[in-house]
């Protein structure tokens, strides 16, 4: 059986920026997140800017171990002026901090040197970018040369903790 179908697209009228509010957070100032926008007054309404001036302020947040943040758009489009203007807010949640800690894969130097070396422990709040960013962000930590890793977070939203499971390799994990 052959369906066919057939649809008009109407795609209205373009939409600029009349302006993004932000009154700033504990986290982010409005002044910072105004310098990281990639979306501004003037500029043609695009949903892909919009996101991509919200991450880092997404991002501060999860730093400090908040894994629940909300970060809300309200738009308000004037069809007269065809502008749009959005309202930015946080709805933070709770903080996540480490229940458990696990290292696989390492030799017990490297073992060593990690447990040193690795400032997340538990107890702490956790933050993503120091997890993916630890192995090249901690040059001096000699034992963990050659070694790749790769990690598992398992967030529990009942207990607001994160159980961690970073796996070591010889060589690059693909």
């Amino acid at each position: 059986m052959t369906v066919v179908l057939s649809a008009t697209l109407n795609a209205g009228d373009v939409y600029h920026v009349s302006k993004i509010g932000f009154s700033g957070t504990p986290l982010l100032s409005a002044e910072s997140f105004a310098a990281t926008q990639k979306l501004h007054s003037g500029d043609i309404a695009s949903r892909a800017l919009l996101f991509e001036s919200l991450a880092p302020l997404d991002a501060a947040y999860r730093r400090q171990g908040y894994m629940d943040v909300i970060v809300k758009v309200a738009p308000s489009a004037d069809v007269a002026t065809h502008q749009v203007t959005y309202e930015v807010s946080v709805d933070p949640g709770e903080q996540y901090r480490i229940h458990e800690l696990t290292a696989n894969g390492l030799d017990h130097a490297a073992q060593a040197d990690f447990d040193r070396g690795f400032l997340m422990k538990a107890g702490e709040l956790y933050n993503p970018e120091y997890v993916s960013g630890f192995l090249k962000n901690n040059t001096s930590l000699r034992t963990l040369e050659g070694y790749s890793a790769g990690y598992k977070a398992s967030a529990n939203p009942n207990t607001h903790t994160v159980d961690l499971v970073l796996t070591f390799v010889r060589g690059s994990v693909h």
